[in-house]
């Protein structure tokens, strides 16, 4: 039988659950009167990125979309992101690839500046 290559099946909106705004290190009060948290969404597939942003908008999430790994890079260097749901299985540029290059910016090393 040929190895077919499909993404796994997983439950976005118990996903999208567990991520509520003031999980994202929001202790602060000054911070929760604040905008809420942007989530940038990384995937090749926009179907997958319409449905994902439904749910984290109905979670309160601001949200921004990359169909690509370099797209990704340059949306995170040009507005601080709290938080990157990001697609492994891309052409070009793979989700670990992009999260290596994300993590190598400035605010991609855990700092919330």
């Amino acid at each position: 039988m040929a190895a077919t290559s499909r993404k796994p099946r997983i439950d976005i909106q118990h996903s999208v659950s567990l991520l509520q705004p003031r999980s994202l290190g929001k202790s602060d009060p000054a911070d929760l009167n604040s905008a809420p948290p942007l989530a940038l969404i990384v995937d090749d597939d926009p179907v997958f990125r319409t449905v994902v942003r439904a749910y984290l908008e109905e979670a309160g999430f601001r949200v921004d979309e990359a169909e690509s790994g370099q797209g990704a890079i340059e949306k995170f260097e040009a507005t601080p992101v709290d938080i990157v749901l990001l697609d492994i299985l891309m052409p070009d540029m793979d989700g670990f690839e992009t999260c290596v290059a994300l993590r190598k910016l400035p605010r991609g090393a855990g700092s919330r500046s």
